[in-house]
């Protein structure tokens, strides 16, 4: 269960999702890596008001750590950064298909005004399907090992994540990011397919297949929250 309220303190009016879990003990509040909101998780028993109750209790502390100013809507005439280039978010009436206009900077999407974001979404994650999937073939063959399929998720605490049957998913987000950051990913998930662990030895295979590892770790610890402003 997931219901979405507002949390109204003076002039600001914060998003709230209320979430039950049955793996929840006791009511706990959380603020995600884009600070665009707070989370009320509930323990299967507890009723909504005792969580809207227990958040209020926990007023400053939310004020304190909310950032609403972070996050990006992905509305007409906003400019987002794409694979490391930017793009101007061009909304067009009528039929079409969704495309990055490379010359102009525009990522152009036809639709209603209401559905502007739910296109950009749908264009970006089959874009990073696309990329991730023709990036991680190249890699897996230099470990002469198979990609079974490569998918796309919405946004979760992993960047990405490999089977081994050769699986591979990636969080939609690092769309966002650039092409070097999103390089390493994959070719972190695909020294898995040798190395289901974080041996020295899998480091080390992520390192010849990708030099630039260093420089990439260190980007997402620094820059990859900033990531899910998009969400």
């Amino acid at each position: 269960m997931e219901n979405d309220t507002d949390l109204r303190v003076g002039d600001k009016i914060i998003p709230v999702s209320v979430r039950r879990s049955k793996l929840a003990k006791r009511i706990s509040i959380r603020i995600p890596p884009a600070k665009n909101k707070v989370v009320v998780t509930l323990p299967g028993r507890a009723s909504l008001n005792a969580g809207i109750k227990f958040l209020n209790s926990k007023v400053s502390w939310v004020l304190a750590n909310v950032d609403l100013d972070s996050s990006v809507a992905l509305s007409e005439g906003v400019t987002i950064p794409v694979l490391g280039k930017h793009y101007t978010i061009t909304r067009m009436n009528g039929r079409g298909t969704s495309r990055l206009d490379m010359e102009n900077g525009q990522l152009v999407v036809y639709c209603m005004p209401e559905f502007t974001a739910r296109r950009v979404r749908d264009f970006l994650k089959t874009l990073l399907r696309e990329e991730c999937e023709q990036r991680a073939h190249a890699l897996a063959v230099q470990l002469d090992k198979t990609v079974l399929r490569v998918s796309v998720t919405r946004a979760n605490s992993r960047w990405g994540s490999c089977t081994a049957s050769g699986a591979l998913t990636f969080n939609w987000l690092l769309v966002f990011a650039p092409v070097e950051i999103l390089q390493y990913i994959i070719a972190h998930e695909i020294a898995h397919l040798r190395e289901m662990n974080h041996s020295n030895r899998f480091w080390r295979l992520v390192e010849k297949i990708y030099p630039g590892m260093d420089a990439a770790r260190k980007w997402l610890k620094k820059e990859g929250h900033k990531l899910h402003r998009y969400e």
